[in-house]
């Protein structure tokens, strides 16, 4: 048993591989991460970084101890079979649609330690439509495909913010499958509305 524990913390130990930003926008979000907001909105293009940034980010609070789970959310729309129609566990219906996130985290965190983390419920997959009644405290949540999200369920996923949790939110509003308004367009057009009125003396 000792010697599992070992092995686990000499895994967890190997350093987490550097982030280099590319674009000014990487900086700045590595920036405001590193002092230490608790949410962010990383939005553009697939392939612009958007889930490798937010992967090592939770990989390096996870591998600090200063998290103890890691949460990949996504919003239950899909543009092929519904989720729950999938076979298998909650884990094995949304593996599909975080592969490239989990690769990301792999390579932060090591094919070792990441799977151990997997295997013992230290990282999970959820589906919004199961976080409702539920609080995130102690964790990292990376919220993908956050365009497909309705204003009340983006409302209802960012009112789980609990204690010492973080939560990183990434979307493209070009890719929005739903067939009404988008709650990350909603949102971040009431964030700008906000940020434009506030009175000069706040």
């Amino acid at each position: 048993f000792m010697k599992g524990l070992e092995e686990i913390e000499s895994m967890r130990n190997v350093p987490v591989p550097k982030f280099v930003p590319a674009t000014s926008n990487q900086k700045l979000a590595v920036a405001l991460l590193t002092k230490g907001v608790k949410v962010l909105f990383l939005m553009g293009s697939a392939g612009t970084g958007k889930s490798m940034l937010a992967a090592w980010h939770a990989a390096t609070l996870k591998k600090a101890k200063k998290v103890d789970k890691i949460y990949l959310v996504r919003p239950a729309v899909v543009t092929g079979k519904s989720v729950g129609l999938l076979p298998g566990t909650e884990y094995e219906k949304l593996e599909p649609y975080f592969v490239q996130t989990l690769i990301h985290l792999e390579k932060f965190m090591g094919h070792g330690f990441m799977h151990y983390c997997v295997e013992h419920g230290e990282i999970e997959l959820k589906s919004g439509e199961y976080l409702r009644g539920r609080s995130f405290e102690d964790c990292v949540v990376l919220v993908e495909e956050a365009q497909n999200f309705t204003d009340a369920d983006l409302e209802m996923v960012l009112t789980r913010l609990g204690k010492n949790c973080t939560f990183i939110l990434t979307g493209d509003q070009k890719q929005n499958d739903l067939k009404g308004s988008s709650g990350l367009k909603t949102t971040i057009e009431l964030i700008n509305k906000t940020i434009k009125d506030q009175p000069e003396w706040l």
